[in-house]
């Protein structure tokens, strides 16, 4: 066990910030420290301090990992969303600001109201880098445009290539060997 704790903390000094690590890292609340910087105020105290969208979107910058250890039932979460409502100017700006929240239960708010996926999908899969999410997100989406193929390079899924192949981006060369055999064949 300790060989395997000690293996476990380098590895997460490196390791992608994707939703599903951290799922399994609430378990392990002895490797919070390993995530969290020491001088991080807590969720709520960032959620009592939300008066402006400035404060919303700082927050959701500067407490990415505390709001990705939340449990799935988390208050301090469904308060988060709740005060969306309250800054949000549209409908639509609603759904993109809950698109950034990287935690499940914006996914499965999203999920619940599946017409809005097919609009934010593809910016929650690149907020929580839940890969669970790629085949939702190809079933919603027909087509890709410039900047969403920019965001799907960043992620280099596979899955995508046929849209970059497709639309001749730039970004083929991200996708490595997969493109070469494609670009070969």
């Amino acid at each position: 066990e300790p060989k395997a704790t000690a293996a476990l903390r380098g590895a997460l000094r490196t390791a992608p910030r994707a939703l599903p690590l951290f799922q399994t890292l609430r378990q392990r609340p002895d490797l919070h420290s390993l995530v969290l910087s020491d001088d991080a105020p807590p969720l709520e105290q960032w959620l009592n301090a939300l008066h402006t969208r400035e404060h919303l979107h700082q927050m959701l910058q500067r407490a990415e990992t505390q709001i990705k250890l939340q449990p799935a039932d988390s208050p301090a979460i469904r308060l988060l969303v709740g005060k969306l409502r309250e800054f949000a100017r549209s409908e639509l700006d609603y759904w993109r600001v809950l698109a950034r929240i990287p935690h499940e239960q914006a996914t499965h708010a999203l999920l619940a109201a599946s017409g809005w996926l097919s609009v934010v999908g593809l910016e929650h899969l690149t907020t929580t880098l839940d890969y669970r999410l790629t085949p939702l997100i190809l079933s919603v989406n027909r087509q890709f445009w410039t900047p969403d193929l920019t965001q799907l390079a960043r992620l280099g899924d596979a899955a995508f290539l046929p849209y970059v192949l497709r639309a001749r981006h730039p970004s083929l060369n991200r996708y490595g060997e997969p493109a070469e055999v494609v670009k070969s064949a």
